[in-house]
């Protein structure tokens, strides 16, 4: 709600939400994978999922883009992955590392998050490299 000029002419309104406002902010249960994947649109990972978007897709061209073509798109997925157990399982061993990604931005912020990402990634690919690759050239395993 907007803040009025003048303090003098505040009301409860003004100071409150009116109950269309309020079940207009909890109908927003647009993460249709996710909910079908983790079984209610209250779970906490649906809730990050839905804080990344707010907080990072939806400042974005290209964000609004993605979560507009996840709209038109996921829902008849989320209905078939609602239908079968195996699917929830596997679906939510996909989002799992996207969890972690949108809760660490969320924390950390997108850039660092991304930063932090990386430089695991090449850390373990590192030693990947040094431990494993380098035994099959020296002949170890």
């Amino acid at each position: 709600c907007a803040l009025p000029i003048s303090v003098a002419t505040l009301t409860a309104t003004d100071l409150c939400g009116t109950p269309e406002k309020v079940f207009g902010l909890l109908d927003d249960k647009h993460c249709f994978i996710a909910t079908a994947a983790f079984g209610s649109p209250m779970a906490p990972e649906v809730q990050s999922f839905r804080d990344f978007r707010n907080k990072f897709l939806l400042r974005s061209q290209l964000g609004q883009k993605f979560v507009q073509a996840y709209y038109k798109y996921s829902p008849r997925y989320a209905e078939m992955i609602s239908e079968n157990e195996t699917a929830k399982f596997v679906v939510r061993g996909a989002l799992w590392p996207l969890l972690f990604f949108a809760r660490m931005s969320v924390a950390f912020g997108f850039w660092t998050t991304l930063l932090i990402m990386a430089i695991a990634m090449w850390s373990f690919y590192e030693l990947y490299r040094r431990l494993i690759l380098g035994r099959k050239v020296r002949g170890e395993l």
